[in-house]
């Protein structure tokens, strides 16, 4: 799975030109951490990361993708997993500070074909990825998020759903 997401983010960053991952991924080694920096052209380092510290983020997000989210064995799983990012998005825009990274992207790429299905409930549930999801689909990488873009509603009616009304 995570060869395919990756395929994708190769193909958006280099149009045109076939993705090979270089160091296979023999289980989890993190080489496909390695192959996503590679797919990386030079005009677009910038998505690896400004400086050490977000470099070192950018890491740990790939790391914590390729281990953690894309081996969930069911729904509920993975849906904990994501409460951790949800936490994590709280105090910055995007998952490594405050501009986009190769993490953001790929992290996107792995929750669209979730997010497509949740219910406004849900998308408040995990306020923080669906702000964070809103920004990136309008960043200009994805042309079918231009084309269809997921709607995501600014009111907290839905959130807590303990209310009852008399």
């Amino acid at each position: 799975m995570m060869e395919s997401i990756l395929a994708q983010v190769s193909s958006i960053l280099n149009p045109g030109k076939n993705f090979k991952v270089k160091n296979p991924a023999q289980g989890n080694d993190g080489s496909l951490v390695m192959a996503c920096l590679q797919v990386i052209p030079a005009d677009c380092s910038r998505l690896k990361g400004l400086d050490l510290l977000q470099q070192s983020l950018v890491h740990h997000w790939l790391t914590y993708l390729q281990l953690h989210l894309a081996h969930c064995t069911s729904l509920q799983e993975f849906l904990g997993k994501l409460q951790y990012v949800n936490k994590e998005l709280s105090n910055r825009d995007y998952l490594c500070g405050f501009s986009l990274t190769v993490a953001d992207l790929l992290f996107f790429l792995l929750l669209q074909p979730f997010v497509t299905t949740w219910t406004y409930h849900q998308k408040e549930r995990l306020c923080n990825i669906s702000r964070w999801y809103n920004c990136v689909q309008s960043c200009g990488y994805f042309d079918n998020a231009k084309k269809q873009p997921i709607k995501f509603s600014r009111s907290l009616l839905y959130l807590d759903d303990t209310i009852n009304i008399v």
